[in-house]
């Protein structure tokens, strides 16, 4: 009886055996499968997928403020495809000259977009319909020639220029900036061209005695005060092609 009994339970033992075994692998498969699926990522394209260098963030920052008319054809499908872009130039992938003259950009030159290009020499928006305030650019330390003339830029004369020490072009003509042209010009030593005409500015024109100084044009605004002394310098007092080598400013007789 002994054996009858025993017998069923030792045929049955290993069935029982793979079936728990069974059971448990299958908990384990299913477990891994929900937590793999749950953490697992989204498919994005390699564009989505592309880590923005700091200075094409900076580009296309300004272009979606500046550019409303979309004239500048940026798109990003590289890394390094910024440098390629119009009107860019780069030097071991950093941006170091952005020339935009006459492209046709309508808006504003929004903070904290180009003024990231910690890397930038020039910089020229010549001929553009660009509007508001001048931006605070004290952060392009690097920046010799700045040239933002024939806009719309308005209110008062950049502060944040004046730390611009290694500035050697200075251009902000045919703008509609007002008020008086800052004293603080004299500690840009650099300065080789200087051209603030056809603005609204008014007072005394401070004295320069930047002795690098050899194009200077104030014409077209509301100054008064003597000239820089240099004789090195082409000083143009009235629009056209009349100059003047006066040592008398007086900006308010009427333009010819």
């Amino acid at each position: 009886m002994k054996l009858q009994h025993t017998m069923p339970f030792t045929r049955t033992t290993p069935l029982l055996s793979l079936l728990i075994i069974f059971c448990y692998l299958f908990t384990v498969i299913v477990t891994v499968h929900c937590v793999a699926t749950s953490k697992s990522p989204p498919l994005v394209t390699p564009t989505a997928n592309l880590i923005l260098p700091s200075d094409a963030v900076s580009l296309l920052s300004f272009k979606t403020k500046a550019d409303l008319d979309n004239k500048l054809l940026y798109e990003l499908h590289e890394r390094f495809d910024y440098c390629q872009w119009q009107g860019v130039k780069c030097a071991q992938g950093r941006v170091v000259h952005l020339i935009l003259q006459g492209f046709g950009l309508r808006g504003e030159f929004a903070p904290d977009t180009l003024t990231r290009l910690n890397q930038l020499r020039v910089l020229t928006l010549t001929n553009n319909s660009l509007s508001g305030p001048i931006p605070d650019l004290s952060l392009l330390v690097n920046l010799k020639s700045l040239i933002l003339d024939q806009n719309s830029f308005s209110s008062s004369f950049p502060p944040s220029i004046l730390l611009l020490f290694n500035l050697q072009v200075l251009d902000l003509s045919h703008n509609n900036l007002t008020g008086p042209i800052p004293y603080g010009l004299n500690e840009l030593d650099r300065l080789s061209s200087l051209r603030l005409d056809s603005n609204g500015f008014n007072g005394s024109l401070p004295p320069l005695n930047q002795s690098t100084l050899q194009v200077f044009n104030v014409s077209a605004n509301n100054l008064t005060g003597p000239i820089p002394k240099n004789t090195s310098t082409t000083v143009a007092l009235h629009t056209g092609d009349e100059l003047s080598t006066s040592q008398d400013l007086n900006m308010r007789t009427p333009l010819a």
